[in-house]
């Protein structure tokens, strides 16, 4: 029996004391596990891997690569999330260590998204790109903002090993490192945005299920700095368009312009109410080139899926005269959500399972 993208897996969650990092011992701090289905895991890798390749003509082959990959690669006998300890004979070095970053990433996305309330996530150098036409060597991963508009750095990192403690702390400070060189980068060469702080974040994936995949980050405290930034709302909400196979209106987003009326005019949607709040659903043949699926083309689940946003989100995009100061305070109020056939992400985006 293969991978169902309703099943829901769990990991151990904890955070470092970066004051700690300075010390021969690291101070672990336990936080509740983090669950997840695999239809969120599938969007978190999708969204993140489009998000590194926006301007490419590939990126549908780059995703999807990954996607068919994640099928074979994660254990559907256990209720951890967990690898298969086979998969590694069939892996080269090179792209084991690249599929273990995606897979990260896609994690990290989700975690920071979901529990810590950055609802928004771009790709740096694609993002600075837009401004300059350079960026740092080794920089870090992600920009993310959060509801009050807080934007901040993350750098993910990833490894597969069934051993607790494996280069933790060198991977935490080599992190920390990208995220430094990022920041400081940017308050020298891009004044249009300013950082808060910044994270590392480092998924530990294991296949012994005597143990826990483990996701264990660092929080160095700084002040919360308020920079509304709709460029970054604009590119994070054009790689979900990209992923439902709405490539016109991800096109538009991806340019900073907001979504007109004659993008839609031929796209079938009706709203309907969903856990109380109100959503916008596109029609299953208008979104039938989405990744997944093209994923479970061959699969014998052959599954189809129903995607859709939150109505507030929607109309900020529709008509960027409504993005106000306190817009991100009233579109991101509500809970994600797995269950019965049914997938809500903290931005609002929603996949429906039929």
């Amino acid at each position: 029996m293969g991978l169902n993208l309703t099943d829901i897996k769990t990991l151990a969650v904890k955070e470092l004391c970066y004051s700690c990092l300075i010390e021969d011992s690291v101070t672990e701090i336990p936080k509740p596990n983090f669950d997840l289905s695999i239809g969120k895991l599938a969007v978190g890798i999708g969204r993140t891997i489009i998000s590194q390749n926006i301007n490419s003509n590939n990126k549908r082959y780059i995703v999807l690569s990954s996607l068919y990959l994640l099928k074979a690669i994660i254990s559907n006998s256990e209720t951890k999330l967990l690898l298969l300890g086979e998969a590694k004979k069939y892996l080269r070095d090179f792209s084991l260590s690249g599929r273990v970053g995606e897979i990260a990433q896609g994690i990290n996305y989700l975690f920071f998204q979901e529990r810590l309330n950055f609802i928004e996530i771009v790709d740096f150098k694609i993002f600075v790109r837009r401004y300059i036409n350079k960026y740092p060597k080794g920089s870090p991963d992600f920009i993310m903002t959060s509801v009050p508009g807080n934007n901040v750095i993350l750098e993910s990192k990833g490894n597969w090993t069934n051993y607790p403690r494996t280069n933790l702390k060198n991977s935490v400070k080599s992190g920390l490192e990208q995220c430094e060189k990022g920041y400081a980068w940017l308050n020298s060469n891009l004044y249009s945005i300013s950082i808060s702080k910044f994270y590392t974040s480092v998924v530990r994936l294991k296949d012994d299920n005597t143990r826990w995949t483990e996701l264990i980050y660092v929080d160095p405290e700084y002040s919360n700095i308020e920079n509304k930034q709709k460029e970054i709302t604009f590119l994070h909400f054009s790689t979900w368009f990209y992923f439902i196979g709405l490539e016109g209106i991800a096109e538009r987003l991806k340019d900073f312009k907001n979504i007109r009326s004659i993008d839609v005019e031929n796209l079938t949607f009706n709203e309907e109410s969903i856990l109380g709040d109100d959503f916008i659903l596109f029609d299953i043949e208008a979104t039938k080139e989405n990744y997944l699926s093209c994923l479970f083309a061959c699969d014998a689940q052959k599954a189809r899926f129903q995607f859709g946003m939150s109505k507030k989100v929607w109309n900020c995009l529709f008509d960027i005269a409504d993005y106000k100061d306190n817009t991100r305070n009233t579109i991101y109020d509500l809970k994600p959500y797995s269950g019965k056939g049914l997938d809500l992400f903290k931005d609002g985006t929603l996949i429906r399972y039929k």
